[in-house]
């Protein structure tokens, strides 16, 4: 006479009647799944947390004594894990912010490159690359 589907709710069994619409609908599958959405969550959250802290760890920059204005060549690439011929092509093709300084062998003189570049080399990269300085 009468067709229980699967996703009706069952009418009580009980002699009482039910005591409002709550009563006929089984409510234990929503808490359960609730129930492991919210520990889902909290692991993404504790992740979220522990991700966050190491990237603030390894993007913290020691501080640079103020009186230095310049790195050289060799400093820089040091910093950025680079060879020193790397650094130089960079500077020579404008790739960093450099200078010329007085000092070097003969007429060729060394490469300054200011304190700055390097963050600014590490939050932007490469300067475009142009073909005549």
């Amino acid at each position: 006479m009468f067709n229980h589907s699967p996703y009706r709710p069952q009418p009580h069994q009980e002699s009482s009647p039910p005591q409002g619409p709550t009563d006929l609908v089984d409510y234990s599958w929503f808490d359960s799944r609730f129930e492991k959405l919210l520990n889902r969550f909290s692991t993404l959250e504790t992740v979220l947390t522990t991700m966050e802290q190491k990237v603030l760890a390894t993007n913290a920059v020691p501080e640079v004594s103020c009186a230095r204005e310049y790195y050289s060549v060799s400093e820089f690439a040091t910093e950025v894990e680079r060879g020193e011929y790397t650094v130089r092509e960079w500077c020579r093709l404008a790739r960093i912010h450099a200078e010329k300084c007085e000092s070097g062998r003969g007429d060729a003189k060394s490469w300054k490159i200011p304190v700055d570049e390097l963050q600014r080399y590490r939050d932007h990269g490469l300067l475009p690359l142009r073909y005549l300085r």
